[in-house]
C-alpha cells in the first residue's frame, strides 16, 4: 500500500502540474497550494505581508476549494490517478487482491485480532484497513464498511445479553418482543406448516401466552457464556428446564421449532439490536419482514446453536427491520433527528460538518455498548477519517512543515477523501497529498512571494470579484455627454456615510470584500472608522456578526484598530456574540487578542480585562494568555504592559493558571520575575504556592530557588516575606509544608547573614516559628 501511495502521489502531482491553464484542475491546484501555504508555519514567521494577504482571503479560498473539489473534472482526475496507481501496483491481480482483502476484513480472524483493544484502538485499526481497501476499490469498501457496521452492532448487542446491566436488560426485552412477534406471525401465516409443524400450532392451546414464552426464552439467553457460545442452545435449554412445568414445556417446544428452522440466531440478532436501539421489532402481520428473516435463516437449519449466527446474515436482518442501510436504520431510530443538532456546530475550517459526521460514530456515541468497529467503519464510509485521524500534524509527524507528504497514511486519507461513492468529502483544511509536489516549496523560492500569491488569487477570480464588490459599494456611476454627441460613463467615489449605509444592506460576503480591500493597504483614520462602523452595524441576531468575524482575518483587523477604545469594543462584541451563540470563542477571538499583544497594545488589553464580563474573560484559553504575556514581554515592558501581563495571569481560572505555568515552565516564570514588579511577582508566587496541583506547587518551589540562586538570597527573602504577608495563618498552614519551609529558611538565613539584621525577614520567619515551623 505504501508503494501504491507513492504511485498515486506521482500521478496526481503530474496531472495537477500539466493541467490546462484555464481548467478546473489547474484552479484546484492553485487553491490547494494557497491552502497549503496558509498551513505552513514558515509563512507567518518569514513573510508577514504574504500571510496577511493570504489569510484575509481564507474564506474565499475555502469556498473556491469546496466548489472545485466537487468539479467532475477534478473528481475524474483523482479517480483516474487512483485507478492507474492500482494497476501500476497490483496489475491484473488488482480485483482479486481487493476481494481477498475485503474477505479478510469481514472474517472471524480479523475480529479476533481486535480482541483486547480499546474502542479507540479498534476504530483506528478499522479505519486504516478500510482506507487501504478504499484505495483499491472504493465501491467494495463501501459494501464492506456497511456490512462491518451491521455486524458490529449485531455482535455487540447480542454479546450484551450475556452481561448484567441496563444494556443487557434492553437487549433481552428486544429479543423477547422479537420471539413473541415471530411466533404470532408463524401461527397465523398461510405458510406456517412449511416451517413450524404441529408443535408450534399446539402452543395456541397452551395456558401460557406467547409473550410469556418469548420472555422465558429471552431470559434463557442471558445464561449463555461468551467463552462457550457454540453450546448456546444447550445453555438456553438448561435455563428453561428450571421453569414451572407448563411454561417449561411450552418454551421448550417453541425453542425446538426455532432450532429446527434456524431462526433463533436471527431473532436474537434482530431483537437485541432493536432492544438496545429502542426501536420496534416487526409486527406479526409484517409478512415481508418475517419472510426475509426466515430466508436469512434457511441455510442455518441444524446448525443454529451459536448465539451469533445472525451476524452472517446482517444485511437481511437489517432488511427485515425496514433498513436497507445504516443510514436508514439511523433514521428509523431517530438518530439523525436527535443527534444532528449536537454536531451541527462542528466545522472543518469553516465548512459545515454535519453531513461529514458518520452514522456509525453517532450511533456509538448514543449507545456506548457498541464498540469501535461501528464507529471506525462509519467514519471511513464517509471519508471523515481523513480529517479526524490524519489532518493533525502530530499524527502525521511531518504534515504542514513544508517537507511534503510522500506516502503512507496521508496518501490513503487523500484517496479516501477524493475517491469512491462518498467522495469528494469537503475537507478544505486537510492538505494530505504531496505538498511538495504541488509546488508549495517552490513558492518559497520566489523573490516576491506576496506577488506570486496575488497572481494565484487573481487567476482564481478571487481578486477581481473582491475588487468589483468594493467598486460597487464605494463608487457610483456618472454619465456625461460627449462633444460631438453620445455619452460617457465613469464612476466617482461616494461619501463614507453612503458606503456605511450600503454595507448595512449588503451580505457578509460583500462586507468581507469591502473590509479586505481597505485592510489590504495602509488605512487612515477615516477608513479605520468606516471598518469599525461596518462591523458594529452588523446585527448579532442569527449569528450574522459572528459569521462575518469568522470570515475576516482578525489578526490584521486588530492591527488596523489603532484606537484602543474601538479595539476593545470589537473584542467585547466578539466575545458576547460567541456567548449568545452558546459557543466557546474560536480562533477569530484568540487571533485578535494575540495580535493586540504582538503589537504591544497593552492599553487595549488592560482595558478589556478591566471591562469585559467574567464569562468573556474566562473564555480566553490558557495557551493564548501565555502567548500574549510572552509577546508583551518581548523587547522590554512598560508599566502598562506589566499591569496587562499580571492581569492576564491573575484573571485566569485555577485550571488555566496551572496549565499556562506548567506549559511555560521555569523559563517563563523567570522571565515574568525579570519583567514584573516586586508586588506582582509576589502575587504570582503566592498563587503557585496555593495551587492544588502538585506539579504547579513543585514549579513554585523551583521558581523560588531559582530567584535565590540567580538574584541572591536577599531578593528571595523579600519575595517570600511579601508572599506570606498576604496570607492568613490558616492559609499559610494550608500551603505545602516544603514550600513554607523553604521560604522560612531563606528568610532566616538572610537575617543571620546581615550585620544589622533585616526586620522584614525576621518578622516573616518568626511568624512561621509561632505557627510551628522550625529553622536552623
Amino acid at each position: 500500500m505504501i508503494q501504491m501511495g507513492d504511485n498515486y502521489n506521482q500521478l496526481i502531482s503530474a496531472a495537477l502540474a500539466s493541467a490546462p491553464e484555464d481548467s478546473d484542475l489547474a484552479d484546484y491546484a492553485r487553491a490547494r497550494r494557497l491552502m497549503g501555504m496558509l498551513q505552513d508555519p514558515r509563512l507567518a514567521s518569514e513573510d508577514q505581508e504574504a500571510r496577511d494577504v493570504l489569510n484575509m482571503r481564507r474564506s474565499q479560498i475555502e469556498a473556491e476549494l469546496t466548489r472545485l473539489q466537487s468539479s467532475p473534472e477534478v473528481v475524474a482526475a483523482f479517480e483516474q490517478a487512483r485507478s492507474d496507481a492500482l494497476q501500476q501496483t497490483f496489475g491484473a491481480e488488482a480485483d482479486t487482491v481487493a476481494q481477498e482483502y475485503a474477505n479478510y476484513i469481514l472474517s472471524d480472524d480479523f475480529q479476533q485480532s481486535l480482541q483486547g483493544l480499546s474502542s479507540e484502538a479498534v476504530a483506528e485499526r478499522v479505519q486504516t484497513e478500510l482506507m487501504q481497501l478504499n484505495a483499491m476499490n472504493p465501491a467494495l469498501q463501501a459494501e464492506v464498511s456497511e456490512s462491518l457496521q451491521q455486524q458490529a452492532l449485531i455482535r455487540a448487542a447480542t454479546e450484551a445479553l450475556t452481561q448484567p446491566g441496563e444494556a443487557g436488560d434492553q437487549a433481552e426485552a428486544g429479543v423477547a418482543a422479537a420471539i413473541e412477534s415471530f411466533l404470532s406471525y408463524s401461527q397465523t401465516a398461510a405458510s406456517t406448516s412449511r416451517h413450524t409443524g404441529n408443535a408450534l400450532r399446539a402452543l395456541s392451546g397452551g395456558q401460557h401466552s406467547l409473550q410469556e414464552i418469548g420472555q422465558a426464552i429471552a431470559r434463557g439467553t442471558r445464561n449463555i457464556r461468551l467463552d462457550d457460545m457454540n453450546n448456546g442452545m444447550a445453555q438456553v435449554r438448561d435455563y428453561l428446564n428450571t421453569l414451572p412445568e407448563g411454561l417449561r414445556r411450552s418454551s421448550l417446544e417453541a425453542l425446538a421449532v426455532m432450532e429446527g428452522n434456524g431462526t433463533l440466531g436471527s431473532l436474537i440478532a434482530l431483537g437485541s439490536v432493536a432492544g438496545i436501539a429502542r426501536t420496534d421489532v416487526p409486527e406479526p402481520g409484517d409478512v415481508g419482514a418475517w419472510a426475509t428473516l426466515v430466508g436469512a435463516s434457511a441455510d442455518l437449519v441444524g446448525n443454529s446453536n451459536h448465539l451469533l449466527r445472525g451476524v452472517s446474515h446482517s444485511q437481511r436482518i437489517f432488511d427485515a427491520m425496514g433498513a436497507s442501510s445504516m443510514a436508514q436504520f439511523m433514521t428509523r431510530v431517530g438518530q439523525t433527528a436527535d443527534r444532528m443538532d449536537a454536531f451541527a456546530d462542528l466545522t472543518i475550517n469553516g465548512a459545515r460538518a454535519a453531513d461529514a459526521i458518520n452514522n456509525g460514530a453517532r450511533f456509538a456515541a448514543r449507545f456506548p455498548v457498541f464498540n469501535g468497529i461501528a464507529a471506525g467503519a462509519g467514519i471511513v464510509a464517509d471519508g471523515y477519517a481523513a480529517y479526524q485521524e490524519y489532518q493533525n500534524e502530530d499524527n502525521l509527524g511531518m504534515a504542514m512543515r513544508g517537507v511534503g507528504l510522500a506516502s503512507g497514511a496521508a496518501s490513503l486519507a487523500a484517496i479516501t477523501v477524493m475517491s469512491g461513492p462518498a467522495a469528494p468529502i469537503t475537507l478544505v483544511g486537510a492538505t494530505v497529498v504531496g505538498l511538495t509536489a504541488w509546488g508549495i516549496d517552490a513558492m518559497w523560492g520566489e523573490s516576491d512571494l506576496t506577488g506570486q500569491i496575488r497572481q494565484d488569487l487573481r487567476a482564481l477570480g478571487i481578486s477581481s470579484q473582491e475588487e468589483n464588490t468594493f467598486r460597487d459599494l464605494t463608487t457610483r456611476p456618472v454619465t456625461r455627454p460627449q462633444r460631438g454627441g453620445g455619452t460617457q460613463t465613469h464612476r466617482v467615489a461616494v461619501s463614507d456615510e453612503t458606503i456605511r449605509s450600503r454595507a448595512q444592506q449588503a451580505d457578509n460576503a460583500q462586507r468581507v470584500a469591502l473590509i479586505n480591500q481597505y485592510m489590504d493597504q495602509w488605512t487612515d483614520g477615516d477608513e479605520e472608522t468606516l471598518i469599525y462602523n461596518v462591523l458594529m452595524d452588523t446585527p448579532t441576531a442569527n449569528g450574522e456578526f459572528l459569521d462575518l468575524i469568522e470570515q475576516l482575518d482578525t489578526t490584521t483587523l486588530a492591527s488596523e484598530m489603532e484606537n484602543s477604545t474601538r479595539a476593545v469594543n470589537l473584542l467585547e462584541r466578539m466575545g458576547q456574540a460567541y456567548l449568545e451563540a452558546g459557543r466557546e470563542p474560536g480562533p477569530a477571538f484568540s487571533n485578535y487578542l494575540e495580535r493586540l499583544a504582538t503589537d504591544h497594545n497593552a492599553s487595549a488589553i488592560h482595558s478589556f480585562l478591566n471591562r469585559a464580563p467574567d464569562e468573556i474573560q474566562s473564555a480566553v484559553p490558557a495557551s493564548v494568555r501565555r502567548s500574549m504575556a510572552e509577546s508583551l514581554m518581548a523587547g522590554g515592558t512598560s508599566g502598562t504592559e506589566e499591569r496587562a501581563i499580571y492581569r492576564l495571569l491573575n484573571t485566569a481560572s485555577d485550571a488555566q493558571f496551572d496549565t499556562l505555568v506548567q506549559e511555560g515552565g521555569l523559563d517563563f516564570l523567570n522571565q515574568l520575575y525579570s519583567e514584573l514588579s516586586e508586588t506582582q511577582s509576589q502575587g504570582i508566587l503566592r498563587r503557585l504556592a496555593q495551587s492544588d496541583d502538585s506539579a504547579t506547587q513543585t514549579l513554585g518551589r523551583q521558581f523560588f530557588r531559582a530567584v535565590a540562586r540567580e538574584e541572591g538570597q536577599g531578593d528571595a527573602a523579600y519575595l517570600a516575606a511579601g508572599v506570606l504577608s498576604g496570607l492568613s495563618d490558616a492559609e499559610i498552614q494550608a500551603l505545602p509544608r516544603s514550600t513554607v519551609q523553604a521560604m522560612g529558611q531563606t528568610m532566616k538565613s538572610y537575617w543571620d547573614s546581615t550585620i544589622f539584621g533585616d526586620s522584614t525577614s525576621r518578622s516573616g520567619f518568626e511568624r512561621l516559628q509561632r505557627l510551628g515551623f522550625q529553622f536552623y
